[in-house]
């Protein structure tokens, strides 16, 4: 049930969607265009997808972001084959997944995505981002690169600097949304640092402290990103 069905669903809310099926990890990668003007409350209660404690109180922005990303995730779970299952939410507000399944969750305006596997031993994560600029792209050079990915960004022979810094901001937070799960504490984006890009879709972190027993100091993690209409979006799936 992807695309034209999910469009009828939502009456429009979800425009357009596209799946890449990734069988090795038994894991499917969803994106979709939102039309926040389609957005209605009762889409919660219709494709009983449930809604955090404090959603009501929530501002009309974070509504129609939270439902695009649980529909994304929705349709992961139905490309794998589970569809009808509800995404829960956790204490710390992070999804809970069905029994034998895990992913990741990221949306911006205008578009959701999610990343989800059947195999609940792998960690996910997936972030997309607009292009930064202005303040935005100011705040990820003084704060979320080193020194040595700020000077990567102004080299970087694919990428204008903009694009360079936004896809290492996003690398990061893909890193962040997919070892929190095991985790459970907080780690910043000084945590993982890139170390080499060799081609124009995949990236390799590595973790500059250990995070856990599986996630030592030193371990390199590829991460693959698309770099499309002023946006990039990043995603992983580690397994030990």
């Amino acid at each position: 049930m992807l695309s034209s069905d999910f469009n009828v669903i939502t009456n429009g809310f979800i425009k357009q969607s596209e799946l890449l099926q990734i069988p090795e990890r038994h894991a499917a990668l969803v994106t979709a265009a939102v039309d926040p003007e389609r957005y209605n409350a009762a889409l919660f209660e219709q494709l009983v997808i449930p809604t955090p404690p404090q959603f009501q109180n929530m501002a009309p922005k974070r509504q129609v972001d939270f439902l695009a990303g649980r529909l994304a995730a929705a349709m992961g779970l139905d490309a794998l084959g589970r569809g009808g299952c509800a995404v829960g939410i956790g204490a710390d507000r992070v999804p809970v997944w069905p029994m034998g399944t895990t992913g990741s969750i990221s949306h911006t305006s205008g578009i959701c995505a999610s990343l989800v596997s059947r195999d609940a031993d792998l960690s996910c994560g997936i972030d997309t981002e607009h292009v930064a600029t202005g303040g935005s792209l100011d705040a990820i050079y003084r704060k979320c690169l080193s020194e040595s990915e700020h000077a990567f960004a102004f080299r970087e022979k694919w990428y204008p600097a903009p694009v360079a810094a936004t896809l290492l901001f996003s690398a990061k937070e893909t890193v962040f949304k997919a070892f929190y799960p095991r985790v459970r504490r907080f780690f910043g984006f000084e945590s993982a640092e890139m170390v080499s890009i060799d081609r124009p879709d995949s990236l390799i972190m590595r973790l500059t402290e250990s995070l856990h027993p599986d996630l030592p100091k030193g371990l390199e993690i590829p991460i693959d990103f698309t770099v499309t209409d002023n946006r990039v979006l990043t995603y992983l799936i580690y397994a030990e």
